[in-house]
């Protein structure tokens, strides 16, 4: 069987983040009222990151270049990733906003939250996955890069095109929305650094 091209890997990852976060927000988002006082939110904010992480990890389990990682570690990773970027964020993003002068121009200050915080969340997604593919990936250190790069770029993107522009499709359809633009660029910064493992 022949490996997927990378372009299969975006596929795969958008598709994920749509899916994981469209699940997570109704799934979770039913369960706010008990599980929002926890440790200050904090549970409920990592229970949303894992479930996102369970459905992204399965659907890029599907387009992994065979021998590159294990299938049961991979989907153990990704959530616990996931889980840990979304907490990370939410600090970070909570600090970011109270540190940001509130007369400074509003794309900028929320597109410097938006920004920072896709970062975070790719940075724990990015180094849990590392973890696995390490041994079978000789450039997997670039994992990482790409993982928080993306991110960055991701949910910078979502969140200009979800606030700025007036596009019917996605206003009508806010969640999966933001999670597609995101695993698209996710997708896309990862694949280009597997692509050499389809090549070999």
């Amino acid at each position: 069987m022949r490996a997927p091209t990378w372009i299969g890997w975006t596929a795969a990852t958008t598709v994920g983040l749509s899916l994981g976060t469209t699940v997570s927000t109704f799934l979770v988002g039913a369960t706010a009222r008990p599980l929002s006082p926890l440790l200050g939110g904090i549970i409920f904010v990592l229970s949303y990151g894992v479930l996102i992480g369970i459905v992204v990890g399965l659907t890029q389990c599907l387009a992994i270049p065979r021998g590159t990682a294990g299938w049961k570690m991979w989907i153990l990773a990704t959530p616990l990733g996931a889980g840990a970027g979304y907490v990370l964020a939410s600090v970070v993003g909570e600090i970011l906003g109270n540190t940001i002068n509130p007369s400074l121009n509003v794309v900028i200050g929320e597109g410097a939250i938006e920004t920072v915080s896709g970062a975070v969340v790719g940075l724990g997604i990015g180094f849990a996955q590392w973890l696995v593919l390490r041994r079978g990936l000789s450039h997997g250190r670039w994992w990482i890069v790409a993982s928080v790069v993306g991110g960055a770029l991701g949910y910078g993107a979502a969140a200009a095109a979800l606030e700025l522009f007036d596009l019917p499709v996605l206003k009508a359809n806010l969640v999966p929305s933001f999670g597609a633009i995101l695993g698209l660029f996710v997708g896309v910064s990862q694949g280009l650094v597997l692509r050499p493992a389809y090549l070999d």
